[in-house]
């Protein structure tokens, strides 16, 4: 058995397992190992408790000679584990006292405690029940009845209220769609600590859930009952509609309408999809379609009938097995452009040089045109392999860069839209440039007259690929 000395000097403390049991003796009276030989006074008395993190037994104001024996009684156990020490000392005024301090006290410490003294002529003992509160037990036999779409029934029993009361209750659930726990709202608000029912509401529709239920009083939340078996609530109707309605575009003869999806806990039932409902803005009938999965958010009508660039009205809402929903809210969207009819006219290229060129056109009148796509290939290569440089509308001439020189192009262009391609232009052809000399012209002299230089040099003659020298420049 360990002893440490403590301050004052006439404390002493034992540690021992996980207690920390502290033995204080008033001045002059010293605290020994088993192997002290000495005999002394030491006071016996009544023994109190308290119930703070740290627990106190006293004893006190009652004097007897001690052989050298002090009994501690712990009910740990069944068999009531014994732990003692051998105490030593004299005392000489009635305000002596011993006391034993049990730090971080667990419930299992709880139960009966004996101080016994003895002396060589007769002994005496004095018992306290060391009572241990702490937060509740877990609830058991947690159970669901009277399952609805949005509400269910629940039912537990208490458990130990580990000497404090029960104050209230709270229910958790948990859903297949999340692993985390979040309290549940009650058809009563309050659940009180005698209660061992409650009605769940505003539960999801057609959802698997568990439920578990936590008990608490005032000295905190006691640990979590075990979750329930698995349910699914009734279905029901949908009550969300779909948002961001909208579409447009698309390829010619086609409507298109998209909207976002509603999420897994807005379904409700089975058999889960969509209705989507339309018409074109100036007539009183909608057309109906139905689209079956439940993931979709797009939906193409095709029509031969349906001109290009037609207003429509759209909207949609939910169903499943027990019902349709309500519609979204109207939106307003277009048919697809029809593409264009007509080829750019009146197009030309313009040779800048060995490696450059610029290309004009006429646009295309009275039609819808996103933007213009140019091809343009060399004449010793396959159509297929054709560059392709592609704007925006604009009447600017374009300028292509990066050509071969000495190298005859073809060139073709067409108008395009989000209904797709037009015709394309008739071709044109054009030759590039041959490259500039490639010999710098020979400096024969330079002489200064006056404030100026007189420079002569030799003529440049080109290469058989190159093209000739049309001047000089320094």
């Amino acid at each position: 058995m360990e002893l440490s000395r403590v301050s004052p000097a006439n404390c002493w403390s034992l540690r021992k397992v996980q207690a920390e049991m502290l033995c204080c003796l008033d001045q002059n009276v010293v605290l020994m190992s088993e192997s002290a030989q000495h005999q002394q006074v030491f006071p016996l008395a009544n023994v109190l408790t308290t119930c703070q993190s740290q627990w106190l037994l006293r004893v006190k104001r009652w004097k007897v000679y001690i052989q050298n024996l002090v009994r501690l009684l712990s009910p740990q156990s069944q068999r009531m584990k014994r732990k003692q020490m051998h105490l030593m000392g004299k005392t000489s005024t009635d305000n002596d006292k011993c006391e034993l301090i049990i730090k971080s006290v667990q419930l299992r410490h709880a139960g009966r405690y004996t101080c016994t003294a003895q002396s060589i002529v007769d002994n005496s003992s004095a018992s306290a029940d060391l009572v241990v509160r702490g937060p509740p037990g877990p609830p058991g036999g947690v159970r669901t009845e009277e399952i609805r779409d949005t509400s269910v029934k629940l039912t537990w029993s208490s458990g130990t209220d580990n000497h404090q009361p029960i104050s209230k209750y709270t229910i958790q659930a948990k859903t297949s769609l999340s692993e985390e726990w979040k309290d549940v709202k009650t058809e009563i608000p309050n659940i009180e600590g005698n209660m061992e029912s409650a009605r769940l509401i505003d539960l999801i529709p057609w959802m698997e859930y568990e439920f578990r239920v936590i008990a608490t009083n005032t000295l905190g939340n006691g640990e979590p009952s075990l979750p329930s078996s698995k349910i699914r609530t009734e279905g029901a109707a949908p009550i969300v509609a779909p948002s961001d309605v909208g579409g447009g575009g698309g390829t010619n003869r086609e409507l298109t309408v998209t909207w976002v999806p509603l999420a897994r806990e807005y379904h409700y039932g089975d058999n889960f999809g969509y209705i989507i409902a339309f018409k074109p803005f100036n007539e009183r009938e909608w057309r109906k379609v139905t689209v079956t999965n439940p993931e979709s958010g797009r939906y193409i009508h095709k029509d031969d009938s349906i001109t290009p660039a037609t207003q429509f009205q759209v909207k949609v809402k939910a169903f499943n097995n027990m019902g349709d929903g309500p519609y979204s809210s109207t939106a307003t969207i277009y048919s697809a452009d029809e593409a264009p009819t007509e080829a750019p006219t009146e197009v030309t290229a313009y040779v800048l040089s060995s490696a450059e060129a610029r290309i004009n056109w006429q646009p295309v009148i009275g039609q819808t045109v996103t933007g213009y796509q140019i091809r343009y290939w060399r004449s010793q290569d396959k159509e297929a392999a054709a560059h392709r440089v592609q704007i925006e509308q604009s009447e600017e001439p374009v300028r292509l860069e990066g050509l071969v020189a000495n190298t005859l192009y073809h060139l073709d262009m067409f108008a395009f839209n989000s209904a797709g391609d037009g015709p394309r232009s008739k071709p044109i052809h054009f030759h590039t440039s041959k490259a500039p000399p490639s010999q710098k012209p020979r400096i024969i002299s330079a002489v200064k007259s006056g404030s100026q230089y007189i420079i002569t040099w030799d003529h440049v003659k080109p290469l058989y690929n190159e093209s000739k020298v049309l001047g000089y420049k320094y």
